[in-house]
């Protein structure tokens, strides 16, 4: 398991290079946000490319308890556009029950620089083929790869959970 600190932007950044992130199921990797006063993400892209085969990806939380993402994209002026390929795992918010509103998402500002391409994984609360933190043109962002489909299911507590699969 891999947490963010206390008063820390991110458990992880990347910056400049290609992180694969993959393992053999869920379970086996853990990567959670700290806590800080802006926000506190599990990973923060600024330049290159993050690719997820696998694993758990949990929010952190900033100074007033709101959850931050879990991946978040925040292109440096100097640098290229980050991209995001996600191809399974879980994404989660705090398991404090808050919002997952932001659980995949780009800096507001740079979102016509932000490539996000989801071919699986399974969203905890967050529909990632409706994002409504991010808009492109007015419209919630869709970050589903052609081919692809976000399904949802409601479970025992209530919670939506959006499973990105194939198209049959």
């Amino acid at each position: 398991m891999i947490y963010g600190a206390d008063n820390s932007d991110a458990a992880i950044l990347v910056n400049g290079q290609t992180l694969t992130i993959g393992c053999e199921n869920e379970s086996d990797l853990q990567i959670t946000g700290g806590s800080s006063s802006n926000f506190a993400s599990a990973i923060t892209i600024w330049d290159g490319k993050l690719v997820i085969n696998n694993g758990t990806f949990i929010s952190g939380t900033d100074e007033s308890g709101n959850n931050s993402p879990a991946i978040y994209l925040m292109p440096m002026d100097q640098y290229d556009a980050p991209v995001l390929e996600i191809n399974g795992g879980v994404f989660s918010p705090a398991r404090d029950g808050g919002s997952a509103k932001f659980l995949i998402n780009c800096s507001d500002p740079d979102i016509a620089r932000c490539k996000i391409i989801i071919k699986g994984g399974t969203f905890i609360g967050f529909n990632p083929a409706e994002s409504t933190a991010d808009k492109i043109n007015g419209e919630p962002a869709n970050w589903v790869a052609d081919g692809y489909e976000s399904v949802g299911t409601t479970d025992e507590d209530g919670n939506t959970i959006w499973e990105v699969r194939k198209k049959n």
